[in-house]
């Protein structure tokens, strides 16, 4: 798996995933992009996509699209609705890109065309979003001696018990 971090260049959203998509199809390579504010470090990710791709080789899944069950993953949720929240928008202007498949080399270099790389993971800036979003409370931070990360890295976890 090749995380790809940075600014959007082009700002049209509907582009950008039309080129996501069509550079997963060509290169036969799982994509997905996520708004890097909802990202608690890289290993949320690699996490998230682990689980995912045992999913799919064990047949239970919970979406039909690899892509698709790697952002239900890294929600640590099972409505794909409330997953979406963690995509890009019009609005975005840092987007972290998690690519696996044989050809994720080929992929991730297709996609420098798509992004300016530069380190956009920043779970300390984004901390009150990532506690809304993950539903992690003041006093579970305080109380643990646990990160951010690690908080966040349990809720993907959990996700196989809910299943």
């Amino acid at each position: 798996m090749i995380l790809t971090e940075g600014h959007l260049i082009d700002t049209d959203t509907s582009s950008f995933l039309e080129n996501l998509t069509r550079i997963a199809t060509e290169q036969e390579c799982v994509i997905q992009s996520f708004d890097a504010r909802y990202i608690a470090g890289k290993s949320h990710l690699t996490l998230a996509t682990e689980y995912s791709k045992r999913a799919f080789k064990r047949g239970d899944s919970i979406a039909k699209d690899p892509a698709i069950e790697l952002l239900l993953y890294a929600s640590g949720r099972r409505q794909i609705n409330r997953a979406m929240e963690m995509c890009i928008t019009p609005k975005t202007t840092d987007v972290v890109i998690a690519i696996y498949g044989e050809k994720e080399t080929i992929s991730s270099d297709l996609l420098q065309e798509l992004i300016l790389p530069f380190d956009v993971i920043n779970p300390t800036k984004n901390l009150e979003l990532l506690c809304t979003f993950f539903d992690i409370t003041k006093q579970e931070l305080e109380v643990s001696s646990a990160d951010i990360e690690s908080l966040v890295l349990e809720r993907v976890a959990l996700l196989n018990l809910s299943k």
